[in-house]
């Protein structure tokens, strides 16, 4: 079953269930990310054909970042997380905080945070589904365009540990 969660900002990400959405060609968790503002986002995912949160296999993951930073990722039909996704990847789309589209003082958030609190955001999603045991930590991979791009090369200076390869 489709499962949510809430992050904070401790490491490792606590999780809890929150409200989960279904969408035809993709899986959505409403989730809130537990910031200082407090503030109810989304984070999108993808999983491969025929697989399902909680079906016990670890999968490999790509984190996905978008452009931006102010901008977001919505439950649209992304052709690259399908892609992705139809290799058996899991695809993580995070809207850490910086993200258009929820609020002022959301966004704001993440001004001067690009290696720091944002960075701590893409961490906090890996945590959280290594903990449900739906990937495998040792195989992450970062993968982005925009500042997508500029995330993944910070992802991997600042992180090296989380991720196994970047682009």
């Amino acid at each position: 079953s489709d499962a949510a969660f809430a992050f904070s900002d401790a490491h490792p990400a606590h999780l809890s269930p929150v409200q989960a959405m279904g969408a035809a060609h993709r899986n959505v968790i409403a989730a809130e990310l537990i910031t200082p503002v407090k503030k109810s986002v989304t984070l999108d995912w993808t999983l491969p054909p025929g697989a399902a949160l909680g079906d016990g296999v670890k999968r490999p993951l790509i984190m996905m970042p978008h452009g931006g930073p102010s901008a977001y990722d919505s439950a649209d039909f992304d052709w690259m997380a399908q892609f992705v996704a139809s290799r058996g990847y899991v695809v993580l789309q995070p809207n850490f905080r910086g993200s258009s589209g929820f609020g002022k003082e959301f966004e704001d958030a993440g001004r001067g945070e690009w290696v720091g609190k944002m960075q701590d955001d893409l961490i906090d999603g890996i945590d959280a589904f290594a903990q449900v045991g739906a990937i495998d930590k040792t195989q992450v991979c970062i993968v982005g365009a925009s500042f997508g791009g500029y995330a993944a090369l910070a992802g991997a200076a600042f992180h090296p540990d989380a991720y196994r390869c970047s682009a």
